[in-house]
């Protein structure tokens, strides 16, 4: 006998890894801006805080 899908768990999975690629996206957005910020001002990317201190 065939077992049933597990829907509840695949949207779980599903939820999880979208809040993941939002949380990394977002994070990607606020780097690039940094860097756009930084460029216009003439700072370097060494001048910066640590991601972490962001």
């Amino acid at each position: 006998m065939p077992q049933e899908p597990d829907y509840r768990a695949a949207y779980e999975i599903l939820d999880e890894a979208l809040r993941e690629a939002d949380r990394i996206l977002r994070q990607a957005r606020l780097r690039v801006a940094l860097r756009m910020e930084q460029a216009d001002s003439g700072r370097t990317p060494e001048d910066a805080p640590p991601p972490d201190a962001l």
